[in-house]
């Protein structure tokens, strides 16, 4: 009878262990999103978006591409992540973030960098677990 007690509890650890992976993974991938920073050119050559074409927004890109490649993006836990650094005069966000979720703070440089200072994380990353970042 001990030796059958004995062989429930490894099973019943080696479960709880395979469970307690299972639930782990499941968090690092609902805390994982991907931002790809770029001008427009750089963007549109990386075939990250597309070019919003017509006569009256020529040349504006405003759309990300569903065939982009995932090797162009970085990889954050948005746990981990709440401030992103952006050098260029202006920013674009491409894909959709909600506005008060975010701030964009200029940096105390000489350069024209940018903060993208993520002030509410589930709200922000909500919509997508994408982000692409349009300098100038």
């Amino acid at each position: 009878m001990t030796g059958v007690l004995n062989t429930a509890m490894i099973d019943f650890g080696a479960q709880s262990a395979s469970k307690s992976d299972t639930i782990d993974q499941i968090k690092t991938k609902l805390n994982t999103a991907y931002y790809v920073i770029g001008d427009a050119s750089n963007l549109k050559e990386r075939k990250i978006v597309t070019e919003k074409g017509g006569f009256f927004s020529p040349n504006q890109y405003e759309k990300l591409n569903p065939d982009f490649n995932m090797a162009e993006f970085t990889k954050i836990d948005t746990k981990q992540t709440k401030n992103i650094k952006i050098t260029g005069k202006t920013v674009k966000l491409i894909t959709n973030h909600p506005s008060n979720s975010y701030k964009l703070e200029n940096a105390k440089s000489s350069k024209p960098i940018v903060n993208l200072l993520i002030t509410d994380p589930e709200k922000f990353w909500a919509e997508s677990k994408f982000l692409v970042i349009m300098t100038d």
